[in-house]
C-alpha cells in the first residue's frame, strides 16, 4: 500500500519482490556516507590513536560476529602460511553490531585461536561513529567477506576513508565496490581468492 520503497541496489529490490510484493513501486538509492566524517583523519593520526605501530600492515574487519558476515573466511584466508608468515601484519576486528551476541563472539575467538592468529589479532568492540572512522583511516586495507550484504557500507565509509577494499561480490557490495577501479572482489567464501 506505500506510494514508494526504497531498495539499496537491485538485489534488495529483488527481495522485496519476492518476499513482500510485485504490486509495490520500488526505487534504488544507494547508500551514501558523511565524508566529513569518514576521510577527514589523517592515517599517521589515525594510527596512533588506534596503536597501531607505523610498520605494521593493518587488515580491518567492520561488522557483526555473524555467520552470514563471513567472517571465518576471512580468517581462514590471514591463517594461510604465505599470509601468516609475514611479519608485522595485524588483524582488527571491529565489531559494530550489539554485545549481546556473546556465542558468536566466543566462536569467533576461538577460531582464531585455533587458527593460530592469536598474536597478530586485535579485537575492538563498542565503538561510536568517531572511533570507527579512526579505524578506517588507520587500516591499510578493509575487508569485507560477507555471504550477504544488503547495502555495502561498510565498503563505503571504508572508500572514503581512503582506505583500500576487498570485498566478496555480492549484494550491495558488487554494486559499491568496482572490481579494479575502486577495489577488489572475490566470490564469495572464497579462502584461496581472498589470500
Amino acid at each position: 500500500s506505500a506510494d514508494l520503497s526504497l531498495a539499496t541496489c537491485p538485489q534488495q529490490r529483488e527481495y522485496l519482490e519476492q518476499l513482500v510484493s510485485q504490486r509495490g513501486n520500488i526505487a534504488i538509492v544507494p547508500c551514501g556516507t558523511d565524508t566529513d566524517m569518514f576521510g577527514s583523519m589523517a592515517k599517521a593520526i589515525a594510527r596512533q590513536k588506534a596503536e597501531v605501530p607505523e610498520d605494521t600492515f593493518n587488515i580491518l574487519y567492520v561488522g557483526r560476529f555473524a555467520r552470514r558476515q563471513g567472517i571465518e573466511t576471512l580468517l581462514e584466508a590471514i591463517g594461510k602460511p604465505s599470509l601468516h608468515r609475514l611479519r608485522n601484519i595485524r588483524l582488527t576486528l571491529v565489531s559494530n553490531g550489539s554485545r549481546n551476541n556473546q556465542i558468536e563472539r566466543d566462536r569467533i575467538e576461538k577460531m582464531v585461536w585455533d587458527l593460530g592468529l592469536d598474536n597478530i589479532t586485535v579485537f575492538v568492540e563498542g565503538v561510536n561513529r568517531q572511533e570507527l572512522a579512526t579505524h578506517y583511516a588507520a587500516a591499510d586495507i578493509c575487508v569485507v567477506p560477507s555471504y550477504y550484504n544488503s547495502s555495502g557500507m561498510v565498503a563505503i565509509e571504508s572508500m572514503a576513508s581512503g582506505t583500500p577494499v576487498i570485498a566478496a561480490n555480492v549484494g550491495g557490495l558488487k554494486y559499491a565496490v568496482e572490481n579494479q577501479q575502486t577495489g577488489l572482489l572475490f566470490p564469495a567464501g572464497n579462502v584461496t581468492l581472498l589470500a
